[in-house]
């Protein structure tokens, strides 16, 4: 209980009503902008969710993959606005010129640690430009999944890859 005002401090956002008839009770002059500003400390407490709140997922900023060949580990990492793989310095989305995803069967003796039911594994080729050539770095998976995450990290790190409708020329008559 504060001993200036009498009053007791409630903090349950439920208890907000409780509380005002308190206030107006005990102090019958209270002015209207003093109940106001109590309201306003007490909604300020309250969660929100801005933009999509709950629905918001985390973005991968560190994809495991296999370089070049199967079982030869690597982790590609999103940072600084460049894309690096393991300890190199990376490239720049403006580097990249095009991105390929495809799918293949794997041999008998790739591993069993697919989820994808089929037995795919998916390769992700990233053209990009180095020193005036054309380079082609080639990122392989066991499943779906971690391609997928690896061409949407791609599509944000260089959103001028994106392809967003039909790419016909219309010409007029």
């Amino acid at each position: 209980m504060n001993k200036t005002t009498g009053l007791k401090i409630l903090v349950a956002p439920g208890a907000v009503s409780i509380l005002i008839r308190r206030v107006m009770r005990q102090t019958p002059g209270l002015a209207l902008h003093s109940l106001i500003l109590l309201m306003a400390t007490f909604l300020c407490q309250l969660p929100s969710y801005a933009g999509l709140g709950k629905a918001v997922t985390e973005k991968p900023n560190t994809i495991k993959a296999w370089c070049v060949k199967p079982l030869n580990d690597c982790i590609i990492k999103f940072e600084n606005e460049r894309m690096k793989v393991d300890d190199s310095d990376g490239i720049t989305a403006s580097q990249i010129k095009l991105v390929n995803t495809r799918s293949s069967f794997k041999l008998f003796w790739w591993p069993p640690a697919s989820r994808d039911p089929n037995g795919m594994l998916w390769e992700v080729q990233v053209t990009y430009v180095e020193n005036g050539k054309d380079t082609i770095a080639s990122f392989l998976f066991v499943d779906q999944s971690g391609a997928d995450d690896l061409d949407a990290a791609l599509q944000r790190f260089a959103p001028s890859l994106r392809t967003i409708g039909p790419s016909i020329r219309i010409e007029k008559d």
